[in-house]
């Protein structure tokens, strides 16, 4: 618990160090001029987007819930999801959105390794389709404006994951380790449970039909995230071309992958602006972009938190006049 505390605290450190350091170099009375006069009908369109985005999300995430033979209705994916958002607010982005939905949807099932084995899963695909866009993004137009230093770093993290794809899903490869596991005291009070997880995850690869609806859905998921975020752009006026969103975004994705900020605060507005004022965008909308996606996720999070912890407790106190009477 204590080292819990003492991440969650240096990652809050990183995050308003890095905001302080960002908004220094801002005009704040520009940043919020953006704000009251963008465009309203843009901004509408920017929440269709998103809400377009969090659907597909949790449609990919519902098509490996379904292939384990889980009993989840979507509409229940879809809560459970934004729950995860509401989650990833106080962790980093990517592992408190997992662990908020895997925890919330365990909670009340049996099942608690297939649970956690599709949200692996589907994490695993989301990574895959950012990856993959990033690379195409950089074949097409990156070269002209990124140097080695940015699309090396992708292509090599695409080829360890291609690497490690092939190594983990190696079933008499990762057999090898049950000895290990067995050795370890530790590890072998849970070997019985890793092993299943494994199994579960092994089993949802071997699905190809499974892998390249999971994939399309992923892309389709990826492009709303990026017409959300132009959208904020276009409303606030800015007009940088959109195949920049396309190329920047998905390398934006995964560096965020990187747990060291407070829902990626901080260290998404930095990267905004260390891409796109390469292209011709100031710094203040830049970072003003950012924010405003920023709040999309944090709006979503905090009601769907309020409305999660509302029905928990009507849900108890239903239990309890029902025991009562």
């Amino acid at each position: 618990m204590v080292k819990q505390w003492l991440g969650f605290g240096i990652r809050l450190v990183i995050s308003l160090c890095l905001l302080i350091l960002l908004f220094t170099r801002v005009n704040i009375n520009d940043l919020t001029s953006h704000i009251r006069n963008m465009d309203p009908l843009l901004f509408i369109l920017s929440i269709i987007f998103f809400i377009l985005y969090l659907c597909a999300w949790a449609y990919r995430w519902h098509l490996f819930i379904k292939d384990t033979g889980l009993n989840v209705r979507y509409i229940d994916t879809i809560r459970t999801l934004l729950v995860g958002l509401a989650v990833s607010l106080f962790l980093p982005s990517a592992v408190g959105a997992d662990m908020g939905r895997a925890y919330d949807m365990a909670r009340t099932r049996v099942e608690k390794v297939k649970i956690v084995s599709t949200v692996l899963m589907d994490r695993l695909m989301g990574l895959i389709a950012i990856i993959a866009m990033s690379i195409v993004a950089i074949a097409v137009a990156g070269y002209e404006y990124l140097t080695v230093d940015i699309f090396v770093p992708i292509i090599g993290f695409a080829l360890l994951l291609l690497i490690g794809w092939k190594i983990f899903f190696n079933i008499y490869f990762m057999k090898r380790f049950r000895t290990l596991f067995e050795a370890i005291p530790i590890l072998n009070r849970v070997s019985g449970k890793i092993r299943d997880l494994y199994l579960v995850l092994y089993y949802l690869q071997q699905n190809r039909g499974l892998f390249t609806r999971a994939i399309i859905i992923s892309i389709f998921t990826q492009v709303f995230e990026i017409l959300a975020v132009m959208m904020l752009s276009y409303a606030i006026g800015d007009t940088v071309d959109p195949i920049f969103f396309f190329l920047f975004l998905p390398i934006i994705w995964v560096i965020l992958v990187i747990p060291i900020a407070i829902g990626g605060l901080g260290l998404r507005e930095a990267v905004f602006i260390f891409f796109f004022t390469q292209v011709g965008m100031s710094e203040t909308h830049a970072i003003t972009i950012s924010l405003l996606y920023y709040s999309l996720y944090a709006v979503t999070g905090v009601v769907s938190g309020v409305i999660s912890i509302l029905t928990n407790i009507f849900n108890r106190m239903q239990f309890g006049v029902n025991k009562n009477s």
